[in-house]
């Protein structure tokens, strides 16, 4: 009885609650209604939203306005509906889900959500940028070898094909020159290549940034790959229609055709940078490290570093860790690579102090006549305890025929401090860098079985560039003066930079003091670029003049150079010669033109006049019995012109 009663007195309640609620919500709207056309208060419920949050609600029933690229407001910020209980609200801040959703669903137009979408979509700040370059270099090499030989560079193989059956070096009866028809003994290499290097910067914010570089076609030479119908030429059809790679001929094969060089990210907090990833490496002048980012280099240095750089009253304080090799690694069943092995790892740390002013702090002294003087220290220790090798059939990643892998005990530690210094005054400019490698290889022997028979090899090379130049004539001008050392080692045989301190265990050799720029380090146009590779061994004096026929504030610029380089090597016995440090005189030549759109047309022309040094007796076996038909005396003159076609942005 009594809960019969209960049942009956619920649904009188829940009747009188739908008779009275209706009547209550049309007070309400007309109570609304009212205030918004007295624009007085509902002290009933504490207020109502003004008019222009009301219209906003509202406007579903108005046309929609279109943005920028056309589309409408809720196209551009592609909204859905959102269930409220799969939303992690706390990912898009503080946020009520009753005010942030529509009735319909969908995020409310002046929500907190709908407010961080728009941040995104309509900042100032561009999302993406792109920067880089592309060009075309059309070259031509003549007599780049020097010596009628392979010595130093490599002859045309017209010179060299069938050469034992032809006393002349030419290819068949048909290419002697009382043939009456052309020569085949060709002594000139002429072609052209290209790249295109794209740099792309994605601007997550104002603070965090993502890096990288990317090379299309990275130095492929023009006609290696086209693709077209029939080439009648060869005799063949040339059909290359993957992105795989292009043609680089024989024994080059394929290359890639997109190559990403570099990846990495950088985090601006309060008290400093944060870079992380794969990025370049330079420093000073770029003797020693040398990012090769100018638009007609070839070379670079890439470091896959960890690095904090903060900055104080103009000091620069960075302190970084590279990962220069991991050696053995493998993949895991999730598919992971992974360090295989610890100890064959090398380490190394690496400290910058510098003292660099910004390059509007510098260009406001300059035109106040003050000095202005950057410096810093560039410091880094590498270590390495094992060295591994693996047998040329096997692969490290896939076999697990760890009897193929080779370790030998390396105990390998080196400091390499690079000082930098420059002095800015008026048009006068100064500019010094010095770097020295000390340190020990316990082992410099990679097929010494004992360790405890290894005899350590000192290292101590070292090496220094600097310059000083004048402006005269309003800075249209200059005039200016480079010298270069990079010490030398008589137990190292020829000029070349070597790749490698490996070398027989000889008790008799305990130091390693050849020093080598880097090649991304230019100075010339053809011995020290094309033939030698770098600086090494050897010493050069170049005095040079430039001219500014025009030069604007828009970056337009025309302008002519001429250097005279004359280079000697540190020791005789370093040289083919064995009793001559002279190396030679190159007169070189360029003019260049950038347009103020960023347009760059150049050419240049070098000569080199080889000396004393390059003669001599070369040993093409590697035995102890010189071969006298490579004996030459009479020298080449090589010369090159290049033209430089390009496009930065």
């Amino acid at each position: 009885m009594i809960l019969t009663i209960r049942y009956w007195y619920c649904l009188i309640g829940i009747a009188i609650l739908f008779a009275v609620a209706p009547a209550a919500m049309a007070q309400d709207e007309d109570e609304e209604d009212e205030g918004e056309e007295t624009g007085e208060e509902n002290s009933s419920d504490g207020g109502v939203e003004d008019e222009g949050e009301e219209e906003d609600l509202d406007s579903s029933d108005e046309p929609e306005e279109e943005d920028d690229e056309g589309e409408t407001a809720d196209e551009s910020m592609d909204l859905k509906p959102l269930q409220t209980v799969d939303l992690d609200m706390g990912a898009l801040g503080d946020m009520d889900p009753e005010a942030d959703l529509g009735d319909d669903g969908f995020l409310a137009e002046e929500g907190a959500a709908a407010q961080a979408v728009e941040d995104w979509t309509e900042r100032d700040l561009e999302i993406l940028e792109l920067h880089g370059y592309f060009r075309v270099r059309p070259e031509l090499y003549h007599k780049f070898y020097i010596r009628n030989d392979d010595a130093l560079f490599n002859r045309p193989l017209e010179m060299v094909v069938d050469a034992d059956n032809d006393p002349d070096g030419a290819i068949g009866e048909d290419c002697r020159e009382d043939g009456g028809r052309r020569s085949c003994n060709q002594p000139t290499l002429a072609g052209a290549n290209m790249r295109l290097r794209v740099e792309p910067t994605l601007n997550i914010s104002e603070e965090v940034w993502i890096k990288s570089q990317i090379d299309f076609l990275d130095n492929v030479m023009l006609g290696s790959s086209p693709e077209h119908h029939q080439d009648y030429g060869s005799g063949e059809n040339i059909n290359v229609s993957t992105i795989q790679g292009y043609n680089m001929g024989p024994p080059y094969s394929y290359g890639d055709m997109i190559v990403v060089r570099r990846a990495w990210g950088e985090v601006l907090t309060p008290i400093g940078q944060l870079r992380f990833g794969r990025m370049a490496d330079h420093w000073g002048l770029g003797m020693l490290h040398n990012a090769g980012n100018g638009i007609d280099q070839d070379f670079g240095d890439t470091v896959d570093r960890l690095m904090f750089a903060t900055k104080i009253n103009d000091w620069l304080i960075a302190p970084a860790f590279d990962f220069p090799s991991e050696g053995v690694s493998m993949v895991s069943s999730a598919g992971r690579p992974f360090d295989a092995a610890q100890l064959d790892d090398a380490y190394q740390l690496v400290g910058i102090l510098g003292y660099i002013h910004d390059e509007e702090d510098q260009r406001a002294m300059i035109k106040r006549g003050d000095w202005v003087v950057n410096t810093g220290l560039h410091f880094t220790y590498r270590s390495q305890v094992l060295s591994f090798q693996a047998n040329d059939t096997v692969d490290a990643r896939e076999s697990e025929e760890y009897s193929n892998y080779h370790f030998y005990r390396r105990d390998m530690w080196a400091i390499t401090p690079d000082l930098w210094f420059q002095l800015l005054v008026d048009t006068f400019h100064l500019e010094i860098e010095i770097a020295l490698i000390y340190g020990e290889v316990g082992n410099p022997d990679t097929d010494l079985a004992d360790f405890d028979l290894a005899h350590p090899l000192t290292l101590t090379q070292w090496g220094g560039v600097i310059q000083a130049d004048y402006g005269l004539l309003s800075d249209q001008l200059r005039i200016g003066l480079e010298f270069g050392f990079a010490s030398g080692d008589k137990d190292v045989e020829g000029l070349n930079a070597p790749t490698t301190f490996d070398q027989p265990n000889n008790p008799g050799s305990e130091q390693f003091t050849a020093f080598s720029f880097n090649p991304a380090f230019g100075n010339d146009f053809i011995m020290y670029h094309h033939i030698l590779g770098s600086v090494s061994q050897s010493y050069y004096f170049n005095p040079w003049l430039r001219y500014d026929f025009l030069r604007s504030a828009m970056g337009k610029q025309l302008g002519i150079q001429f250097d005279v380089i004359y280079s000697r090597a540190v020791y005789d016995e370093t040289t083919i010669s064995d009793n001559s440090s002279n190396l030679g005189v190159e007169l070189d030549a360029q003019v260049m033109y950038v347009s103020s759109d960023n347009f760059h047309a150049g050419i240049k022309y070098g000569v080199l006049f080889p000396l004393g040094g390059f003669k001599g007796t070369v040993d093409p076996d590697g035995d102890d019995t010189p071969d006298n038909s490579f004996t030459d005396n009479d020298l080449t003159i090589p010369q090159t012109l290049q033209i430089l076609l390009g496009i930065s942005f």
